[in-house]
């Protein structure tokens, strides 16, 4: 098995995006895409459940929480 450097959270709105992003970042063998959501809230549940050691968030996600404020409240939890 594989050991990656890394484990990535990957948060975006739009799914073309989000795929091929996954698919790009997985196919590099240095990054493992652990989890991808379209929304600040699920990605705080995520991050709950298996927390990630890099997160790549857009900026505007579906949802209530854009991903300015999503990123301070998994920072409030994950300081």
């Amino acid at each position: 098995m594989t050991q990656f450097p890394f484990k990535l959270l990957l948060v975006e709105d739009n799914q073309k995006l989000r795929n091929a992003l996954k698919i790009g970042l997985n196919a590099t063998k240095e990054i493992e895409v652990i989890s991808d959501c379209d929304s600040g809230e699920k990605a705080l549940d995520l991050c709950l459940e298996n927390t990630p050691q890099v997160i790549i968030m857009d900026v505007q996600l579906a949802g209530k929480l854009n991903g300015i404020e999503s990123a301070i409240e998994i920072r409030r939890e994950f300081p």
